[in-house]
């Protein structure tokens, strides 16, 4: 199934179904075996994912189930942009998925980025749960 999504994959993300072929994908399999998924996302794909319906899901998961080595570089586009996808109405679970999943160093990096932008953050509904989350579960 995976090798017949090569090539396929910012399709299939944004897909109301394959979405969770592509969530169980990343759970269930080796992420050696699909590490073409994150070949496909760019970090500029990977921060727009971030902000899609069903596209948030795969970034958590793969935040979730996938070494940080293999997703370092597509969360640093994440903080690249953070005010954005933190505002977001489906941004905003990836950033909180990066402080319950993240490791150190990102968590870190959230907390940061939040403390310099905390005014703009807590003004915006979205930016506000992130900032809730921050502080409930960090």
């Amino acid at each position: 199934v995976a090798e017949e999504l090569r090539g396929h994959i910012v399709d299939a993300m944004h897909s109301p179904y394959a979405n969770f072929v592509l969530q169980k994908l990343v759970q269930l399999v080796p992420p050696a075996s699909i590490g073409f998924m994150a070949d496909e996302l760019g970090p500029e794909e990977f921060v727009q994912a971030s902000k899609h319906k069903f596209g948030c899901r795969i970034v958590q998961r793969l935040i979730e189930f996938w070494p940080a080595s293999m997703t370092e570089r597509l969360v640093e586009a994440i903080f690249g942009d953070f005010g954005a996808v933190a505002r977001h109405p489906y941004g905003n679970y990836v950033v909180q998925n990066i402080m319950v999943n993240g490791t150190a160093e990102q968590q870190g990096r959230v907390i940061r980025l939040i403390d310099e932008d905390i005014c703009s953050l807590c003004s915006d509904v979205f930016g506000c749960a992130v900032v809730v989350a921050v502080f409930t579960k960090g």
